[in-house]
């Protein structure tokens, strides 16, 4: 399978990275992006016309305390809604 896989934080933990190694065991064809690139790059990307992704996965186990660059007190982060929102939009794309 090819899977495209993404985190609403930072996938490159080690419960992610494990993962990722689990995958590939199994003969998976693992590419790793940012959530913030996924939408973008299913829509627009010229790899992605050539790319046959046959599920996309979403870490959305993180934190819900965020610590920024820049920020001097910790904020809330809601990754399920982050998680959803990336669902509806992938919905929104055309069959294509």
């Amino acid at each position: 399978m090819n899977l495209l896989y993404t985190s609403v934080g930072n996938f490159q933990t080690l419960e992610s990275q494990e993962c990722v190694l689990e995958w590939r065991a199994h003969s998976h064809i693992i590419e790793a992006m940012p959530m913030e690139r996924v939408g973008t790059y299913l829509r627009f990307g010229p790899a992605s016309s050539l790319a046959l992704v046959d599920a996309i996965i979403c870490m959305a186990d993180t934190d819900l305390i965020a610590f920024g660059p820049g920020v001097r007190a910790p904020t809330l982060d809601f990754p399920l809604e982050k998680a959803l929102a990336l669902a509806a939009d992938v919905r929104r794309l055309p069959e294509a």
